[in-house]
């Protein structure tokens, strides 16, 4: 409790203001922690919902939906090395094996592979 400076009382107007500029300071930091916790939770649900429908849809063979979900996710990041290979996979599933190539050859350019080939891809190479 700030009741003294340099052993003497405060004055009111200095009790006062200092009260004022702690609870402003407070309602900054609430605000700002509010907006962060919200913003943190949108990315991560956004990032982690997008990469995941993509997979279920690959599996459940929905591969238009799958590939407009992957094809977003490398316009925001070309180096995602799993939409590279979901993609890929897609594009051979739909017969379009050029552009599969293409985006695998892509993907090994972006840093590599997280997935292995499938076993057809090695006819194409």
């Amino acid at each position: 409790m700030l009741t003294y400076e340099c052993g003497k009382p405060l004055a009111t107007d200095d009790k006062l203001r200092t009260n004022v500029m702690f609870r402003d300071y407070l309602t900054i930091l609430k605000t700002n922690v509010l907006i962060f916790v919200i913003s943190l939770f949108y990315l991560s649900a956004a990032l982690a919902q997008n990469v995941d429908e993509g997979i279920e849809l690959f599996y459940a063979e929905k591969y238009e939906d799958a590939k407009e979900i992957f094809e977003r996710i490398l316009q925001s990041n070309s180096n995602d090395s799993t939409a590279h290979f979901f993609l890929g996979q897609i594009y051979f599933s739909l017969g379009r094996h050029d552009d599969a190539l293409k985006v695998f050859g892509e993907s090994r350019c972006a840093g590599g592979w997280q997935y292995r080939l499938p076993s057809h891809a090695s006819k194409c190479l």
